[in-house]
């Protein structure tokens, strides 16, 4: 049995008021075998901001695994941005931008999707490689058969239902092929601040294997988007996958209905 606390858009540099401390205590209450957080842990890429980001966390509970997202990248300082937009993360929060975590019961994989600028007016949007869904299909194939495959992204790959038309990662159609292929059963992602859950349909999977996107709403941040503050907390055993959704509301994190998922 695996135990993941998924966190997203931590955006430190606009908070909610009190809620960076109730989340660690309840992390440490909660004690997860790793914390994954998928992206955004800064409003403006700002040192300040990081080093806050590295205090909160240097306090987890057991291991850890974060990918950048768009707000990691320098927003004032576009010197920095199309020269070196990754040096502070890699400084202060990790060097390796496509972190490995493996565990007698998975695999996860992390993948960065943010970009320092693109093709289109919104550099916020997000795109994944082909030489990084190599990398992921190389790390999964030395997965042993019951362990589970994870993939962690800042960019979604399925759009919730209520909003339909939001832009998805780009290049995630032939990632989510690939993915399907090298038996990857969990993309875990946050971006929109919306938490939830939806299969990844494609051709390419083999009989009855399941691609499940799961997203995470933001943890601390203000900028709410009708989600409220919340994380993810996944039990893995076996096929069957446990999903809890931990909620901000007065004043302390409240454990939701748990979901099952095989």
């Amino acid at each position: 049995m695996l135990t993941i606390a998924h966190l997203s858009d931590l955006h430190f540099g606009r908070l909610q008021a009190g809620v960076v401390q109730r989340l660690s205590g309840d992390l440490q209450q909660v004690a997860p075998d790793l914390t994954v957080i998928s992206g955004d842990l800064t409003q403006h890429g700002r040192r300040r901001e990081f080093c806050a980001a590295r205090h909160f966390i240097n306090g987890l509970p057991g291991a850890w695994l974060s990918v950048p997202g768009n707000h990691d990248l320098p927003r004032i300082n576009l010197l920095e941005r199309f020269t070196e937009p990754f040096a502070r993360y890699r400084r202060l929060i990790g060097p390796d931008l496509c972190p490995v975590w493996r565990h007698d019961e998975a695999v996860v994989v992390g993948v960065n999707t943010a970009r320092s600028f693109g093709p289109h007016w919104n550099w916020a949007h997000g795109r994944i490689s082909r030489g990084q869904v190599r990398h992921v299909a190389e790390v999964m194939a030395s997965a042993s058969p019951h362990q589970t495959r994870i993939v962690v992204a800042h960019h979604p790959f399925v759009a919730p239902e209520i909003r339909p038309d939001l832009r998805l990662v780009g290049g995630r159609k032939a990632a989510t092929e690939q993915f399907a292929r090298c038996g990857v059963d969990v993309i875990l992602s946050g971006h929109f601040h919306v938490g939830y859950a939806a299969p990844v349909t494609h051709e390419a999977a083999p009989d009855g294997h399941v691609l499940l996107a799961i997203q995470a709403s933001t943890a601390t941040s203000s900028r709410v988007r009708g989600d409220g503050n919340a994380y993810n907390l996944l039990t893995f055993d076996g096929p069957r996958i446990d999903l809890q959704i931990r909620r901000w509301r007065d004043g302390r994190f409240e454990p939701g209905p748990m979901r099952r998922i095989r």
